[in-house]
């Protein structure tokens, strides 16, 4: 952003020359602009919203136990509703980037226009009702995990926004053109959050602690999705469980295309910050049908303890830029078993990691990125 000073260096990160540096953490206090990034096919993007000036002073320390800090008021009114589409639409990444940095942002700014308001034990009553353009805004806490069956429309999704402090136990979105954000998904059976459509946006939510199962914080399977935001935190091994972030995979589920995820913080992930496995992933369970392609993994911070932070299985064209890696990883990303067109930039690693980039020979093909450091 034009006269903001150079982001301060993070300690105990090790960066490449050249290498843009990261929207900031809260211990940053003047983070690099972040650029815009790409809209997907079919999803709707606002026009480009003026540069926001400098962050304001810090935010005040107290925070309730399980809430992210609050953020500065220019960052939280850049993610509002987008002027077009009859403020339906959410942008790619908010206009203040810069000062906004990775994770939830609180409060939230993004229940504007309401068509419904209801309280926590209305929630999913409401969105059983939902019809396509519907703006349902949720308070209080619903004692069950949500679900979405109701599909919107590209020019009218259903958008169901929390205040920031509504929260559900977990959420299950099987439907298309859904919008859900400013919820905190506490107590949840693991996935905290499992969505499966075509268009879904999952902006500016929380997820902390998923238990049971295979521990995730989040799956995800489909096309034109966005995860946009988000703070996933507290995912554990417990009982043989493999507890990632985020991930995907293509067995009885659909196979994922053209995914945004994008500004999202994982804290405390004991396995890995994406698994994304194709339909014949080395793990043998996959379909055989279709094809995972087009994943953007950018402006994400990930603290993680598997081997790689990013674990990529016959997905293609998969880009990883302007990240923040942390954790024990012995490499920060692995990519295996014709996973080719990858494009790898622009990261910053903790001085822990031993090297970036670890890739077998199938998936060199269309390869753009710092030299490679070992295998997958």
């Amino acid at each position: 952003m034009p006269g903001a000073p150079a982001a301060a260096a993070l300690p105990g990160t090790a960066t490449k020359p050249g290498a843009p540096t990261l929207p900031g953490t809260p211990a940053t206090p003047t983070p690099q602009g972040t650029p815009a990034a790409a809209a997907l096919p079919g999803a709707a993007t606002p026009p480009a919203a003026p540069a926001l000036p400098g962050a304001p002073a810090s935010a005040p320390a107290a925070v309730a136990p399980g809430y992210p800090a609050p953020v500065a008021t220019a960052c939280a009114t850049s993610w509002a509703l987008g002027p077009s589409n009859d403020g339906l639409s959410i942008p790619n990444v908010p206009a203040a980037g810069n000062i906004c940095g990775a994770g939830a942002v609180r409060p939230t700014p993004l229940t504007a226009a309401c068509t419904k308001t209801v309280d926590g034990a209305g929630l999913q009553a409401a969105v059983d009702a939902a019809r396509p353009g519907d703006r349902i805004c949720a308070t209080g806490n619903s004692p069950t995990r949500l679900t979405v069956s109701h599909s919107g429309t590209p020019a009218a999704p259903i958008l169901v926004l929390g205040d920031g402090k509504a929260a559900v136990k977990g959420l299950t979105i099987k439907a298309d053109n859904v919008t859900v954000g400013g919820l905190n998904l506490t107590g949840a059976a693991a996935p905290g959050v499992e969505m499966t459509g075509n268009g879904i946006t999952l902006v500016n939510n929380t997820v902390a602690s998923p238990r049971g199962g295979d521990g995730d914080g989040i799956r995800f399977f489909g096309s034109n999705l966005r995860i946009l935001h988000n703070t996933i935190s507290d995912t554990r091994n417990l009982n043989g469980a493999h507890a990632d972030c985020m991930q995907t995979f293509a067995s009885d589920s659909p196979a994922s295309q053209h995914v945004l995820i994008d500004s999202n913080r994982c804290d405390k992930i004991a396995n890995q910050c994406l698994i994304a496995e194709g339909p014949n992933s080395s793990a043998g369970d996959g379909s055989g049908k279709g094809r995972s392609s087009d994943i953007q993994f950018t402006h994400n911070f990930c603290d993680s303890n598997a081997s790689q932070a990013v674990m990529i299985d016959d997905v293609q064209n998969v880009s990883v830029t302007d990240n923040q890696i942390t954790g024990g990883n012995e490499k920060a990303f692995a990519f295996d078993n014709k996973s080719t067109g990858a494009k790898v930039s622009g990261n910053i690693l903790g001085l822990r990691i031993k090297f970036e980039v670890g890739m077998d020979h199938t998936s060199k093909l269309g390869y753009l990125g710092p030299l490679i450091g070992g295998l997958p």
